[in-house]
């Protein structure tokens, strides 16, 4: 009997450290977990030892011949709404529902992503009912859940371990070189990032919802995490323009590198780690949002940022999360 993580395997879900399937592997490896990953996208994904995959045509019948070989306890959703976890097979197992993204808050904030979407809506409403139990990984995230669904979700905090970031360099002095790291949609707001000429920018994540072109950043998809953490390290600040975000695990690699997140003042998610010592904190969408983060920028911020991640809270965090999946 072995319980199952059930995931994405694309590009934008092995962006960040938590939910790369080499991480998640050595993770299930250590704590006799499996995992279930979905190829959203077709892509040629390396074989490991706890990985096993299925494409969205074939899921439902893959899953239960899993589920039949692993008689799993508990079946742990590490997703997102963007998925088709209401096609998995109700095996019996208890559902722990782990909310990354509640798509009733980004309805609630009125997000033009959200138009015509109301199917998104009524998919999250019948999981989140229907779990045994439901975890998030941010206060923002909790207070949400329970405004929505009137559940009292269990916080379990993030997966991002600073060790693997404390030998990169901090940057001495301000310059426009920043890292935009998650999907180039409009959910995101990319577009308030594509307009400016002046900064040089990375793009690493995912096209995902729109097919504009990008004519002032470059942009990256699945990388190694080397590469990854290189982009990152030749950055100054991570840009977080997002009007919501249930966790931000990529706000958290930034700290981790003292990089200095520049973040929208009440998206959620940040509130545990970011404050005006190690973070700039603007209305993004001011036309000189630019300009409000050069005259903010302290040199100090960047050891501030460092100093927000610690080796407990990640060890902390990790308990949290396992004595909930195991």
């Amino acid at each position: 009997m072995t319980n199952i993580i059930f995931t994405n395997a694309e590009k934008y879900a092995q962006v960040h450290e938590a939910f790369r399937l080499d991480n998640l592997n050595k993770f299930a490896k250590e704590h006799g977990l499996v995992v279930f990953a979905n190829n959203l996208d077709g892509g040629n994904y390396p074989n490991y030892s706890h990985v096993t995959y299925t494409t969205p045509a074939n899921l439902k019948e893959d899953f239960a011949v899993f589920c039949m070989k692993h008689n799993p306890d508990k079946i742990i959703n590490y997703l997102d709404y963007l998925t088709q976890w209401h096609d998995v097979i109700d095996v019996g197992a208890e559902i722990i529902y782990f909310v990354r993204s509640l798509y009733a808050e980004v309805l609630y904030r009125n997000n033009k992503q959200t138009k015509d979407k109301s199917h998104w809506l009524d998919r999250e409403k019948k999981w989140i009912r229907e779990a045994d139990k439901v975890i998030c990984a941010s206060p923002t995230s909790q207070a949400a859940i329970k405004y929505h669904y009137d559940i009292d979700a269990e916080m379990v905090l993030e997966y991002v371990n600073p060790k693997k970031y404390l030998e990169m360099d901090m940057p001495k002095a301000f310059a426009k070189k920043a890292h935009f790291i998650g999907r180039f949609d409009s959910q995101k707001r990319f577009d308030l990032i594509n307009d400016i000429s002046d900064w040089t920018i990375v793009g690493v994540g995912n096209k995902a919802l729109d097919s504009e072109s990008y004519s002032n950043i470059s942009t990256y998809d699945i990388l190694t995490y080397e590469k990854y953490k290189k982009y990152i390290n030749d950055s100054v600040f991570g840009l977080y323009p997002a009007i919501w975000e249930s966790n931000g695990f990529g706000v958290q690699e930034c700290l981790a590198m003292g990089k200095i997140p520049i973040i929208h003042k009440g998206s959620g998610g940040h509130e545990r780690l970011c404050n005006n010592t190690n973070s700039i904190i603007i209305d993004w969408t001011n036309d000189n949002w630019w300009e409000e983060a050069e005259s903010n920028y302290n040199n100090s911020m960047h050891e501030a940022a460092r100093d927000s991640m610690t080796i407990k809270m990640y060890e902390d965090s990790k308990d949290k999360f396992l004595n909930v999946i195991l």
